[in-house]
């Protein structure tokens, strides 16, 4: 394998940060219990208060129908316009009495009686006679023939004749019904002290609030040992999986290594073998070469055998021929006629030639020695 082609190894990322599982758990929690027991608290704060509210609307309700059962004269005699002021202040001390005695068991703090008109016709405090409310949005309701009620606080509040501080109160409007029994003729305004009523309310909402809290910090405890054992489990595993990365990333290294010098082996192996091979092919042609060379030494051999026979066969015959010839011109010279010795002197030309042709025959039958 090429060190250029070596793919990239994955390495395990030592510094990434685990997600801190048990951390935002403990946190979320924590805020959800928080944010459910209030809103548990403010849930029973609310059907409380509005349970509260209808049963004291009842209870004015009642006491209003009371009022006017028992009061009906003195009420319709001081609704009625105009009149004796005496005759006026006496319906006013007899309701007085009745409402000051009846208002404990109905748990009353207040009482006022307004005219059609708005104007105050009794109070439980009398300073208010008199005072003009028509744009009391309360009594132009109940002059409408409804009941509304509200919630207040008071810092001061003038209760028959005492002053209290600090007063929760469910204010009242019920529309008084005239003679004809259909038109509203005066509205009762009545009000009902529930201070401590509020206060119950209040200690019950932190009652209901802990019990929550308490309940779902105990769920949530037993949620926490399952998270931070369930965290443990994943974190081992997460441990075990790197590991096991990092020892597989080692194998690949390690096989990675194996492959090149198994590479270079092979490359080595081949160069070596690409050598024998050419001196394997060299080898091959010197034999071919030697193998030639002794095929024509074969020839020559067998040529130079033959001219050997040859120039044996013919040389001596020449031998014997150029010795007669030298005897014959020995002894006939001087004797012989020119023409004569012409044709002596011809044949040994001849057979010095022939002499000189079986001597270069005898030296090519002689083997050449190899280059």
């Amino acid at each position: 394998m090429n060190t250029a082609e070596r793919q990239p190894v994955a390495r395990p990322q030592e510094g990434q940060r685990r997600f801190p599982l048990i951390r935002y758990f403990s946190v979320a929690s924590l805020i959800c219990t928080v944010l459910t027991a209030v809103a548990l608290g403010l849930v029973y704060r609310q059907h409380a208060v509005s349970e509260l509210m209808a049963q004291a609307q009842r209870e004015s309700v009642a006491f209003a129908q009371f009022l006017s059962f028992s009061l009906r004269a003195e009420v319709t005699a001081l609704l009625q316009p105009g009149g004796d002021d005496r005759l006026r202040g006496e319906l006013i001390e007899r309701i007085d009495r009745v409402i000051r005695v009846q208002a404990k068991y109905f748990g009353a703090a207040k009482v006022k009686i307004y005219s059609a008109e708005g104007v105050t016709l009794y109070s439980t405090r009398r300073a208010e006679i008199g005072r003009r409310e028509a744009d009391n949005r309360g009594v132009v309701g109940a002059l409408r023939g409804a009941v509304v009620s509200s919630m207040v606080h008071r810092d001061e509040f003038h209760a028959f004749d005492r002053v209290v501080e600090n007063r929760n109160l469910l204010q009242t409007y019920l529309p008084v019904a005239g003679q004809d029994a259909v038109q509203v003729s005066g509205v009762f305004e009545l009000y009902s002290d529930i201070t401590n009523v509020i206060a119950r309310i209040r200690t019950t909402e932190r009652i209901v609030m802990a019990s929550v809290a308490g309940t779902l910090l105990l769920l949530n405890g037993v949620l926490f040992l399952i998270v931070r054992r369930a965290d443990r489990i994943i974190k081992a595993q997460d441990e075990a999986l790197q590991e096991r990365v990092r020892e597989i990333n080692r194998q690949n290294l390690a096989l990675e290594d194996r492959v090149r010098e198994r590479t270079a082996a092979l490359q080595a192996a081949n160069r070596k073998l690409q050598s024998e091979i050419g001196e394997r092919e060299a080898a091959q042609r010197e034999l071919e070469q030697a193998r030639q060379f002794a095929w024509q030494q074969d020839k020559l051999a067998a040529i130079g055998r033959l001219a050997a026979g040859i120039v044996h066969e013919i040389g001596n015959p020449l031998a014997a021929l150029r010795g007669l010839v030298d005897v014959a011109h020995e002894e006939l010279s001087g004797q012989q006629p020119q023409a004569l010795d012409r044709s002596l002197r011809t044949i040994k030309d001849h057979i010095r030639r022939l002499e000189s042709i079986t001597r270069d025959v005898s030296g090519f039958s002689v083997p050449q020695a190899r280059e």
